[in-house]
C-alpha cells in the first residue's frame, strides 16, 4: 500500500465518519495505486483505530513467512504471523492478509491459486449409505 501523509489519512477518516466506508474507499482509491481489498481494508482498519498501514513495518523474513503460509494455503498461520509481527488485532490481521491475497493472486495466479470449494466431498458426504455402496460397486 502506498503510504499516506497525516493529512489525507486524516483525511479519509473525515470522509469516513461524515459520509461512510464506501465514500472513504473510494478517496482512498483515488489517492493511492490501492485495489479495492486493499482500500476497505484500510479503512476499516483506520475507522477500527488501529493502524492500517503497517506492511511497511515488517522484516523480510516476516513477509517470506507470511507469503510461504499463504503459498501453501495456511490462511490461518499467516494471520498469525501477521499479528505477532505487528501486534495488530486478529479483524485487522484478517482483513490485511486477504488484501494481501487479492494482490498476491493478481501478480501470480499459479503461486496463490484461488481456494477449492470442497462441495464434492460434502455431495458424498450427503448421499445415502446404499447410494455410496452402489457408487463404490460401480468404480470397482
Amino acid at each position: 500500500m502506498s503510504n499516506l501523509s497525516d493529512d489525507q489519512t486524516q483525511r479519509i477518516l473525515e470522509i469516513h465518519e461524515t459520509d461512510g466506508l464506501i465514500a472513504a474507499v473510494k478517496a482512498h482509491r483515488e489517492m493511492t495505486d490501492a485495489s479495492l481489498a486493499e482500500s476497505k481494508s484500510f479503512v476499516e482498519a483506520l475507522a477500527g483505530g488501529e493502524s492500517p498501514d503497517t506492511s511497511g513495518s515488517l522484516s523480510e523474513d516476516t513477509i517470506r513467512v507470511i507469503t510461504e503460509h499463504l503459498a501453501d494455503g495456511e490462511k490461518i498461520q499467516a494471520i498469525k504471523a501477521y499479528r505477532d509481527a505487528t501486534g495488530c488485532s486478529l479483524v485487522g490481521a484478517k482483513n490485511f492478509i486477504e488484501a494481501l491475497m487479492v494482490r498476491l493472486r493478481e501478480e501470480d495466479p499459479q503461486r496463490f491459486p484461488e481456494p477449492k470449494s470442497g462441495c464434492a466431498i460434502a455431495v458424498l458426504l450427503l448421499l445415502p449409505g446404499p447410494l455410496l455402496v452402489g457408487l463404490f460397486v460401480a468404480l470397482m
